[in-house]
């Protein structure tokens, strides 16, 4: 079972190369940081939107961002093999739950 297939007004389908200055590549990293995208994604909000909602992402949650991921996929393959009626390891389960518990232990500890 794969991700489900964009409407055809979703596709993406153009492929634009550009030449950025050295400070216009600076500034549109700083916006991706800032905002918690990734750079495409800063460039297509412009486009689409012509601004880019500014949000303060905490360096805190930038630095968890990856462990939450990976708990994340982890959960997300144990729910996939349970609604097919697969069998699910229950260390699986534990090992994915204290994964996530470790990440949030780790985020009050940081005070956020």
């Amino acid at each position: 079972m794969g991700r489900r297939a964009k409407p055809p007004s979703e596709l993406q389908e153009d492929i634009y190369s550009v030449r950025l200055t050295a400070e216009a590549s600076k500034r549109l990293q700083e916006l991706a940081t800032a905002t918690g995208r990734r750079r495409s994604d800063v460039i297509r909000s412009l486009i689409a939107d012509g601004h880019i909602v500014q949000t303060t992402v905490p360096k805190a949650n930038l630095q968890v961002l990856p462990d939450l991921r990976r708990a994340g996929g982890l959960l997300n393959q144990i729910a996939k093999k349970l609604h097919t009626g697969g069998e699910v390891d229950v260390r699986e389960v534990h090992s994915a739950c204290r994964q996530l518990a470790r990440t949030f232990a780790g985020l009050e500890n940081r005070g956020t």
